[in-house]
């Protein structure tokens, strides 16, 4: 999952001329950004 957000925020920042912050853009960004954040820190016991 983490790395589907993260390809997609890759994606949709390549395809769009004039990104803007603030928009779904930066949300999909720190989505993707906390995602994979916590695919590295979770540990399965």
């Amino acid at each position: 999952m983490a790395i589907a957000l993260e390809q997609a925020s890759e994606c949709a920042y390549r395809n769009v001329v004039k990104p803007v912050e603030g928009t779904i853009l930066t949300v999909i960004r720190d989505a993707s950004e906390e995602a994979m954040q916590v695919a590295k820190d979770d540990s399965i016991s």
